[in-house]
């Protein structure tokens, strides 16, 4: 499942995000005739890691837990399963089989190398690699990134296909899908400022043209790294007037460690944010609920992720209710129309820092409002008209006609009640 990424050559990169997704070309699988002699030894030695550890089962427990592995033994009442920790080794793990829903076998053949890893990694030399099919890991993290990465997304999927299985079509499930995961703040910019300027000031993003997400942890970031050495500096501060006898300093102590403790649980949770709402707006495209014209306002395709946040898909989202409220109570929230119209190349960010996160908040509210059940099969009909076009001409089409109109066609009511409907449904946030 795990290995390193040899040092050759970086190839290009893509140069935009959430663009149109990329056809795939036909050597994109293992394509050994396509590759350079660099590349092929790159494929033969990641080939030669995968085999080592790679998992050939996957149990699927009751408490939602999804873990792979290899089976070492089996009995009547319990199955013992050899778990890979990556770059750390593996260790060895009894399963009730009365905790387990499934025990499947993973094909081999899904954790064939292809010429799509092989590119990727031979693009970041030095990371680590891994693969679980679909997704192919590179990162400067650790493996136990890795795997908390893999049990997000693995839950996001399973959510996201129950949620929304009246929108997904047949035969759409994921294949082959990359995710960098940058450990430090400069590494994930500067890669963003390559190929995709418009999100270099995020925290994460997807490209729909070369199916990537790329990610940061928060926990390397720079107001992370500064509020941490502000506390640092702070306890240092404290030893100090302790070694020179001055006071009581316990409380001031304590206060230290709980705002140490609360930091690191903020930038994890930030990044768990990050992945669900990037990691939706991968599930949307994979799924071929987004168009691949990317002729979705920018409302629907944020707020649709933005809905996915939640540790539940589709549960309230009370830090965007707060800001709802915050911003309502303000009257700083965007009129409903301006929001319903708005479309640009860099998405909400085209609005500025401070109207932008009012935008995202309102998406999800309007989401919010739509999956409820007087809207729901009608705006699930709405994605539908976009998600159905059939060719460029199509989407040119549609892109010149009235969101707010489209949106009005397949709503039980007209555009003026609807906006008093959502008004009245976020004055109660």
């Amino acid at each position: 499942m795990v290995g390193g990424c040899g040092k050759v050559p970086p190839s290009e990169s893509p140069k935009t995000a959430r663009q149109k997704p990329r056809t795939a070309a036909p050597d994109d699988r293992t394509g050994g005739s396509t590759l350079t002699d660099d590349q092929l030894i790159l494929k033969r030695k990641l080939e030669t890691q995968l085999a080592k550890e790679r998992p050939t089962h996957r149990l699927t427990l009751r408490n939602g837990r999804v873990v792979t592995g290899r089976v070492v033994g089996e009995t009547t009442t319990s199955v013992r399963l050899r778990e890979g920790l990556g770059f750390s080794g593996y260790v060895i793990s009894p399963y009730k089989r009365d905790e387990i829903v499934t025990l499947e076998a993973l094909p081999g053949a899904a954790f064939e190398v292809t010429a799509t890893d092989v590119r990727l990694c031979q693009e970041f030399p030095g990371y680590n690699f891994a693969k679980d099919p679909p997704y192919t890991f590179v990162t400067d993290g650790s493996f136990s990134d890795v795997e908390k990465i893999l049990g997000l997304l693995g839950s996001l999927r399973r959510q996201f296909e129950e949620r929304f299985a009246p929108l997904i079509r047949v035969g759409s499930e994921p294949r082959e899908i990359q995710i960098i995961f940058f450990g430090k703040e400069v590494s994930f910019r500067t890669y963003a400022e390559r190929v995709a300027p418009a999100f270099v000031n995020s925290a994460g993003f997807y490209s729909a043209r070369d199916n990537r997400l790329a990610l940061l942890d928060q926990l390397g970031s720079q107001q992370y790294a500064g509020v941490q050495n502000e506390i640092s500096q702070r306890q240092h501060a404290l030893n100090q007037r302790g070694r020179d006898g001055t006071g009581s300093l316990g409380e001031t102590a304590r206060r230290l460690a709980a705002a140490q403790g609360q930091l690191i649980s903020l930038a994890k949770g930030m990044t768990e944010q990050v992945i669900r709402h990037e990691g939706a707006h991968q599930l949307f495209y994979t799924y071929q609920i987004h168009s691949l014209y990317g002729a979705e306002p920018t409302w629907l395709r944020e707020g649709l992720a933005v809905y996915c946040e939640p540790e539940e898909v589709g549960r309230y989202h009370y830090v965007m209710a707060k800001r709802i409220a915050a911003h309502r109570k303000a009257g700083q929230l965007l009129p409903l129309r301006t929001l319903l119209t708005h479309r640009a190349g860099g998405g909400f960010f085209a609005l500025g820092a401070r109207q932008a996160e009012i935008a995202y908040a309102q998406s999800w509210s309007v989401v919010y409002f739509l999956m409820q059940d007087p809207y729901r099969r009608g705006f699930f009909e709405f994605v539908k008209s976009y998600r159905d076009l059939k060719d460029e001409r199509a989407a040119e089409q549609i892109l010149t006609r009235d969101p707010v109109k489209s949106l009005e066609s397949f709503m039980p009511s007209d555009f003026t009640t609807l906006e008093s409907q959502w008004q009245e449904f976020i004055s109660h946030m």
